[in-house]
């Protein structure tokens, strides 16, 4: 599995401000969302081995000013909220709004909490 600085190393504006626990926190992320997709009704074999290796390689990140935003195969998945702010906290997973936007009514969970859930298909 591809950890989050792996994905990112092809990306020149990942913001070196991101911190060594922020990055282990999207590692583990990162495996709860491929874990789940993993888990999908897929019928074992080579199908689900290749539908999962594609997943796995279309998992992308990239780096802004206020979040990360999580995409795979075009579509945006998460938006992980990388400061402090009024309404949020540092690791709050948004669900999108739109693919350059977080939905900004509640966060679905914390990178750095135990027992948020996950489920490959969005939030």
């Amino acid at each position: 599995m591809k950890t989050f600085q792996e994905f990112n190393e092809s990306i020149e504006s990942l913001n070196e401000a991101l911190d060594d626990e922020f990055k282990q926190a999207m590692d583990k992320f990162l495996g709860l969302v491929i874990k789940s997709y993993e888990e999908f009704g897929f019928r074992n074999g080579d199908q689900k081995n290749e539908f999962v290796e594609k997943f796995k390689k279309e998992l992308t990140y990239k780096d802004s000013k206020l979040y990360v935003k999580v995409s795979s195969n075009g579509s945006a998945y998460a938006f992980v909220v990388k400061e402090d702010g009024a309404k949020f906290k540092k690791g709050d997973i948004l669900k999108p709004a739109s693919w350059n936007a977080p939905a900004k009514n509640f966060a679905r969970g914390n990178i750095f909490a135990d027992g948020y859930k996950v489920n490959w298909a969005g939030f």
